[in-house]
């Protein structure tokens, strides 16, 4: 409020809460009275929490073979409101459909887990991803978790072209460790990592390359069995 000519002195007075979803649910307002102990001096005012606060926070969803069978674990840091998260399947990466579902549990540090019967399935590789849906009806997807299904050495570089974090996926058949190392085009290494791979499909990130020229980069993968794997890596900025 702005007075011309303001009281020279203010009273106290009470703030009420007038109710309305708050931070995480479908609507993100509350509207609040201020009473003051004078018979001149009354606001409402409403506060518009959206975007503060996400049902979901610290989500990190993983996913690798053992056998015929895929095992999807995920944990959050917190969540609120959420009712339950369905996985996904996809054998393309673009049609996903749910394959099993758990409910939230509601708390902080939360963990689940599923396990995904694959026998049967003849494709290389399987997608998954999560649904995630609060008690008011609204939906959110996780990121996609691609697991190979081939027994021998495979790799999937995603996004590529990138711009900062380079998705590196891979699949062994025996526990080892694997040197990956980034290539600019006159042949100096610009990113190494060391990585120990488990034998099952993961994930590995390269990160940091936001800070890499505009350009085309070599990956190789060199694993203690003695096989480099290479792949070309566009940078954009």
């Amino acid at each position: 409020m702005n007075y011309i000519n303001p009281p020279s002195t203010f009273a106290t007075g009470t703030l009420q809460d007038g109710g309305g979803a708050i931070p995480g649910s479908a609507v993100h307002t509350r509207t609040y009275t201020l009473t003051a102990n004078r018979s001149d001096l009354s606001a409402n005012f409403t506060k518009d929490f959206s975007g503060l606060v996400l049902p979901v926070s610290g989500l990190t969803f993983t996913g690798h073979r053992n056998s015929n069978k895929v095992v999807l674990d995920w944990k959050v840091l917190t969540e609120y409101n959420v009712a339950s998260y369905e996985v996904t399947r996809s054998l393309n990466g673009t049609d996903f459909n749910m394959v099993g579902r758990q409910f939230a549990v509601g708390r902080a540090d939360a963990s689940y887990s599923f396990t995904d019967d694959i026998a049967g399935i003849t494709v290389d590789k399987l997608y998954y991803r999560l649904r995630m849906t609060d008690k008011d009806g609204n939906v959110k997807l996780s990121n996609v978790v691609l697991v190979h299904l081939n027994k021998s050495e495979a790799v999937t570089i995603y996004p590529n072209p990138t711009s900062s974090v380079l998705n590196i996926s891979i699949s062994v058949a025996v526990a080892q460790r694997a040197e990956m190392v980034l290539y600019n085009s006159t042949g100096q290494a610009v990113k190494r990592q060391l990585v120990n791979l488990l034998p099952a499909s993961q994930t590995i990130q390269l990160k940091g390359l936001e800070v890499l020229a505009k350009g085309q980069y070599e990956l190789f993968i060199k694993l203690t069995n003695g096989k480099t794997i290479k792949q070309k890596v566009i940078v954009l900025h």
